[in-house]
């Protein structure tokens, strides 16, 4: 099971394109970190949001040696996944959820 030190420090960073990581939490009934993302789109109390979760327990992938941890947009599995080594990376997290965020509508 993936389990990710200080992953609440990513609260409040902002990535690219203005959105914000607003809450992160462990939802327990589908091992998941939750990133809850928010957008303030200049009007006021107009905001939009968008879920992204890292799955917790790794699966196989032939050719890979470690295991690989997929993310979901949205409730549905993309095809961006991650080894722990380099998603421990505060700076390899911050790049993966701004790359599925400015790639979203190709999910």
């Amino acid at each position: 099971m993936l389990t990710i030190e200080n992953i609440l420090k990513l609260e409040g960073v902002t990535l690219a394109d203005g959105w914000i990581i607003q809450l992160i939490y462990e939802a327990t009934h589908n091992d998941c970190y939750v990133f809850e993302l928010v957008k303030d789109l200049g009007l006021v109390g107009f905001t939009t949001r968008h879920k992204i979760m890292l799955e917790r327990t790794g699966r196989r992938i032939f050719g890979q040696p470690d295991l690989s941890y997929f993310f979901i947009f949205n409730s549905c599995r993309t095809n961006v996944c991650v080894s722990a080594d380099f998603i421990s990376d505060k700076d390899n997290m911050i790049s993966e959820l701004e790359r599925i965020m400015m790639n979203r509508e190709k999910l």
